[in-house]
């Protein structure tokens, strides 16, 4: 394949992703800019909502809507703490200071959470953030 091709290619892609992003409720768009200012949307995919991969290969999945209901970090990545509620990233900094967040999780059911840490840890929250449980 020549130099043309694979610009071409790469063009096409970058504007895929572009558009992509574009195509996210304003709500996810908003939450992505200010929870992961450091990171940039690498894929977007909507069926029922939106499933997000960001350039770390961190993932997001968004209602329809654009709430988020899920973030997963992959691998040796976190979720930072601009993308925790407040109260919840108190709680969780108070009893596990150095623990990374690796992913959390949100009930459509319950309206709780369920967060796992670094270090094997799994604590659940209610939908006041208050802490539930935790595993070890």
């Amino acid at each position: 394949m020549d130099l043309k091709k694979i610009a071409l290619i790469a063009t096409f892609v970058v504007m895929t992703v572009a558009a992509a992003a574009q195509a996210l409720p304003e709500q996810a768009v908003r939450f992505i800019e200010t929870a992961f200012p450091e990171r940039s949307v690498l894929m977007v995919n909507s069926k029922v909502g939106y499933d997000v991969v960001l350039d770390d290969f961190t993932k997001l999945e968004f209602t329809a809507t654009g709430r988020w209901i899920e973030m997963d970090a992959e691998d040796e990545g976190n979720i930072p703490d601009t993308a925790v509620p407040e109260e919840m990233l108190k709680r969780i900094r108070k009893v596990f200071p150095d623990n990374k967040i690796k992913k959390i999780e949100w009930s459509r059911i319950t309206g709780g959470y369920d967060v796992e840490l670094s270090g094997d840890v799994e604590l659940e929250f209610d939908s006041a953030y208050q802490l539930t449980d935790i595993n070890k």
